[in-house]
């Protein structure tokens, strides 16, 4: 509909007229919060344009909103950072939508600057600043640091960006790494769903490459400490199992005590002794002769209550690192765009490890009540893109990336499209929101 000149003309009109009403507000300074619902529906307006490509034509106003926190004394309080920080985020992208990558390192470069003589400002303040105004200093920087890390035409290779990543203190938070791929994948004009690769020589097919990269070291040692926790668990439940069937035993004796040991119990017709004598044993084969016990029987059994043993030092903060560096929402991140740049093996990779957490985090019934929408959000992409891509490879998801082992369908066609549909009605309703591309474009390959 936006696409429709009639449609594109009365949106237009429509940001100009909250443009002209911000600028009003602006006059008067206890209106502040009226400019600030202002900037909302200005971004709520151009979002959809953004995504239909009328990224030149929204631009402009944009800018005034990132302007409005700039001049407003009381908008320009840090607690307005992180809504400031999305704005210019937004006006960066379309720069890129135009190809204008320098006019987006210039705002860049002009927001680092407007944030610095704020905290110069506050510094003059006799009392001393709150830990929390620091952190919102510190988040609003670190965004515009990856922001600025998408546009540097040095990152456009795939070892210069491996290389920046895996630099020590050059992303210094956790989760800043994943972050800053994101931030190089990111484009509004692609949909998860209808992949397609990467441009050669472009900064997202350099991110795709230095995904791999990121992702192959955290997967395995997340999946090493997972296997190791569901071995753990394993042996607690077996452990709790025998100790269960070991307090039953006392009932049975006294059973049998009360009816006089060799009595027969309550409706049973034969003497407990009388049962009839277990079949003989069967006698070796002489071609058989004195063969000695295979390994199997040799080996010593295993007890299924005895825990596995702990995990060794570093293979523990390795494990503990990486659920820091790759927690449950960037995860699910990395997962859409994967598929979406046809990144079949890592794609494959994160899908794995996505069963694994959410295996144990449903097993973890402390773990799964905090997680929450994260967890539903890491389920629903990760099952409905696996079913997605079963069907769309004719039956060869398993060998390139898609539905792996026992989600792999024998052969495409009906079993396929069948499995998508099923796994599309037991979403839950919260998946609706976190993956609403995702279950729209599915339900249309469906259809």
């Amino acid at each position: 509909a936006l696409r429709h000149p009639q449609t594109l003309a009365a949106s237009l009109a429509i940001l100009g007229k909250f443009r002209a009403a911000a600028q009003i507000a602006l006059q008067e300074e206890s209106l502040y919060w009226l400019v600030h619902n202002g900037t909302v529906h200005i971004h709520s307006v151009c979002a959809p344009m953004i995504t239909a490509g009328f990224s030149g034509e929204v631009v402009e106003y944009l800018i005034f909103a990132v302007l409005c926190f700039e001049a407003h004394v009381l908008l320009a309080a840090p607690r307005h950072l992180k809504w400031r920080v999305a704005l210019i985020t937004e006006v960066c992208h379309c720069y890129d939508d135009v190809k204008k990558p320098e006019k987006a390192m210039e705002f860049i470069e002009r927001s680092l600057r407007e944030i610095k003589d704020l905290q110069t400002l506050e510094a003059l303040d006799p009392v001393p600043q709150k830990p929390e105004v620091g952190a919102m200093y510190a988040a609003a920087e670190g965004k515009l640091a990856l922001l600025a890390a998408r546009h540097d035409g040095a990152l456009k290779d795939a070892g210069a960006l491996t290389a920046k990543l895996t630099a020590p203190g050059a992303f210094p938070g956790a989760g800043e790494k994943a972050r800053c791929l994101l931030e190089i994948l990111h484009d509004p004009a692609r949909r998860v769903v209808r992949h397609a690769p990467p441009i050669e020589g472009s900064s997202a097919a350099a991110a795709v490459v230095a995904a791999a990269a990121f992702v192959t070291p955290h997967v395995a040692a997340m999946t090493v400490g997972l296997t190791h926790a569901v071995a753990t668990r394993a042996a607690a439940e077996a452990a709790a199992a025998a100790a269960e069937a070991e307090n039953k035993d006392p009932n049975v004796q006294s059973q049998v005590s009360f009816y006089g040991g060799d009595e027969t119990m309550a409706g049973d017709k034969e003497p407990m002794d009388s049962a009839p004598a277990a079949a003989a044993p069967a006698e070796p084969s002489k071609e058989d002769g004195d063969a000695p016990p295979t390994e199997e029987e040799a080996a010593p059994a295993v007890d299924p209550t005895a825990p596995p043993p702990p995990l060794d030092p570093e293979a523990a903060a390795a494990f503990t690192a990486s659920l820091a560096e790759l927690p449950m929402e960037l995860h699910t991140a990395l997962l859409k765009q994967c598929f979406n740049y046809e990144a079949w093996d890592t794609f494959h990779a994160l899908h794995a490890l996505a069963k694994l957490r959410l295996a144990d985090a449903a097993a973890d019934a402390a773990s799964a009540s905090s997680l929450g929408g994260v967890a539903v959000a890491l389920a629903a992409a990760s099952d409905v893109l696996a079913a997605v891509r079963a069907v769309q490879t004719e039956g060869e998801g398993a060998k390139d990336g898609g539905a792996t082992g026992a989600d792999a369908p024998e052969e495409e066609g009906p079993d396929a499209l069948h499995a998508l549909g099923e796994t599309l009605a037991s979403l839950p309703p919260l998946a609706a929101h976190s993956c609403a591309d995702i279950i729209t474009d599915s339900a249309l390959l469906l259809w």
